[in-house]
């Protein structure tokens, strides 16, 4: 499912493309950003500073040529990434209202959009506060509109020090005390994602960099944020966000484990018929299913129930890239009936494309 196509202004300068670079590592890897290089037909190099400065001794049109190609590896990544994803099922007349609606917003004036598609820097997020703020819109070929809300968020530093590792003053200070901690707070910005397939009558919601969620703030709290942003202006998006009931990913844990055509399993945790508990990890080449110890264990034991699955899939057909997944639900679920998983976190996806084929299985083989 491809996006639209990202138009990029001509270039004034090369500190653009630097920036863009500079903030790709953080992202992906440098063979991955070869490769999209080399599908482009533009020059390479053997990492990243000597690109730069490839890209600084050469002409404005190459300049220009490489800002194109990095303004979209930058978008689709907004689009996609590591993020946690919960998904409504629509009937048709919603999902059309849904979507007439998100035709008719705009994003708004802000630090984040004047950035988009990289951050805001330290000083402006400092400045911007919790609030998700309507930062971009994508209108896909197909129909599709995907919202982008930026805000920004704080994540916690810990250090821990010896009582040799501090200066004499402070060990003066805190006579008695063995240890000390440093506690620092650092902003990022995140951008969480709904959007609205129309050919497939569904809304999805993508929660940005899940793992650094803090309490008190929760995932299923970022998914109503995000209706909250919009509440008020449509009776679809006013009911979802009254409802909040995505699509149960319950059932996808045991499915997409035992199907051994869907990917690679990767990690996973169980309880054996002895209710024992195991967890179990291969490498990332390998599929957990046909791991021989695995494997013997399975034959030897028979039924066992997973309830934290790890999918990896190398490729995607009209994706760029593969994508994992990982459906994770509490232990104790297995001893209840009407267990819920509310969302799944998909990771190392590259574009919008390899999101609906992830969540297009999830969906799947949560009936």
């Amino acid at each position: 499912m491809p996006s639209t196509t990202v138009k990029a202004e001509p270039l004034k300068d090369r500190a653009r493309v630097n920036e863009m670079l500079l903030a790709l590592e953080h992202k992906i890897n440098f063979h991955e950003l070869r490769e999209v290089l080399k599908r482009n037909d533009l020059a390479t190099a053997v990492g990243w500073k000597q690109l730069i400065e490839k890209i600084e001794s050469g002409t404005m049109d190459s300049a220009n040529a490489f800002h194109a190609v990095l303004l979209k590896v930058h978008n689709d990544l907004v689009l996609a990434g590591s993020k946690d994803a919960q998904v409504f099922v629509l009937t048709p007349e919603d999902c059309e209202q849904i979507a007439i609606f998100f035709s008719s917003i705009e994003p708004v004036a802000s630090a984040f959009r004047a950035a988009f598609p990289l951050a805001a820097n330290s000083t402006q997020l400092r400045a911007s506060g919790p609030e998700l703020l309507l930062t971009h819109k994508v209108t896909h070929q197909n129909g599709d509109i995907s919202l982008i809300f930026c805000a920004c968020r704080t994540e916690i530093d810990r250090e821990h020090f010896s009582l040799g590792q501090v200066t004499e003053a402070v060990r003066n200070s805190f006579q008695g005390y063995e240890e000390f901690i440093a506690i620092k707070k650092n902003e990022y910005q995140i951008f969480d994602v709904i959007t609205i397939r129309k050919s497939l009558n569904r809304l999805e919601i993508l929660v940005d960099h899940p793992e650094k969620i803090r309490e008190p703030e929760t995932v299923e709290d970022r998914g109503l944020a995000l209706f909250a942003a919009l509440h008020g202006q449509s009776p679809a998006i006013d009911a979802l966000y009254n409802q909040n009931t995505p699509v149960n990913l319950f059932p996808c844990i045991n499915s997409l484990y035992s199907n051994f055509r869907e990917g690679r399993v990767q990690r996973l945790s169980f309880r054996a018929p002895s209710k024992s508990l195991k967890r179990e990890t291969v490498s990332s080449d390998d599929d957990l299913r046909k791991e021989p110890f695995h494997e013997a264990g399975i034959k030897a034991v028979g039924t066992i129930t997973p309830y934290d699955v790890t999918i990896v899939w190398d490729s995607f057909i009209n994706a760029s890239s593969g994508a994992s997944v990982r459906i994770q639900a509490p232990v104790g679920s297995l001893s209840v009936e009407g267990s819920f998983v509310r969302s799944a976190r998909i990771s190392s996806a590259k574009d919008d494309a390899a999101i609906v084929s992830v969540i297009n299985k999830l969906v799947s083989y949560s009936t």
